[in-house]
């Protein structure tokens, strides 16, 4: 008999096809007494390039990882996901998730549904893709995306890039030098505390730049910006434009 070895992974269930979802080379079939058997192939998940050490189901799961780096694929359901320490790379799937990367670089994706994604600590890359999502960076210097839907992003502490995309969306950048872009839509932005650079690109957006020396820039549609407190630059862009500026705290 030939035997395959294959890389360990730890599956809960196999149901349905997954991200980045392909099958590992069957083993021959064996002739015994005239009767014919085929292993069923081991099924084999990716998730951003890299093969899962975890594979939920299509229930709704709760998945903690370890404290090293794990690869997650949740596949469906409403799952809960805690990857701890560790440089984790989370695929949650289908559903309402609620993932917390923990501490450590993560990389999270969520897919179709409502999510709320919470990078934790270490510089984190969180993208909510399709659904209405809450993403939080928390601590670190962190690169957060909506994607589709009316999506709420939080930048925490550290210098984050925050990125609305198409939806309504409210980005609040928070503490530290941040970077916001509402995207398609008529977004809302809060620069927070730090010297912030916010962009509301396609769209009737309302800008404010809060505390710090802000630069706003409404782009294309009919913007509302707010400078704050701070030396800010107001740029209203294409479009009929109001501009608020805090004429005590110019030079």
């Amino acid at each position: 008999m030939t035997r395959s070895l294959r890389t360990p992974l730890t599956v809960l269930a196999v149901l349905g096809a997954g991200i980045g979802f392909s099958f590992g080379t069957a083993v021959p079939a064996h002739a015994v007494d005239d009767v014919t058997t085929t292993p069923t192939p081991t099924p084999v998940y990716n998730c951003h390039g890299h093969q899962a050490t975890i594979v939920g189901t299509d229930a709704a799961d709760v998945i903690t990882g370890t404290p090293q780096r794990d690869v997650i694929v949740a596949l469906g359901g409403d799952d809960v996901i805690d990857g701890l320490a560790g440089n984790d790379i989370i695929c949650a799937g289908d559903g309402n998730d609620i993932v917390n990367g923990g501490d450590g670089r993560d990389w999270i994706a969520g897919g179709l549904g409502d999510d709320t994604l919470s990078g934790g600590n270490g510089d984190d890359v969180l993208h909510g893709r399709a659904g209405n999502d809450v993403v939080r960076g928390d601590a670190g210097y962190d690169w957060l995306g909506g994607g589709d839907g009316d999506d709420t992003i939080y930048g925490g502490t550290g210098n984050d890039k925050l990125h609305g995309y198409a939806g309504t969306d409210t980005l609040y950048g928070e503490d530290g030098r941040d970077w916001l872009g509402g995207g398609g839509g008529n977004d809302t932005l809060y620069g927070g505390v730090g010297n912030d650079k916010l962009h509301g690109y396609a769209g009737n957006d309302h800008l404010l730049g809060e505390a710090g020396a802000d630069r706003l820039f409404g782009d294309s549609g009919a913007d509302v910006l707010e400078g704050g407190l701070g030396k800010d630059r107001l740029r209203g862009g294409a479009g009929a434009d109001l501009e608020y500026q805090d004429v005590a705290a110019q030079p």
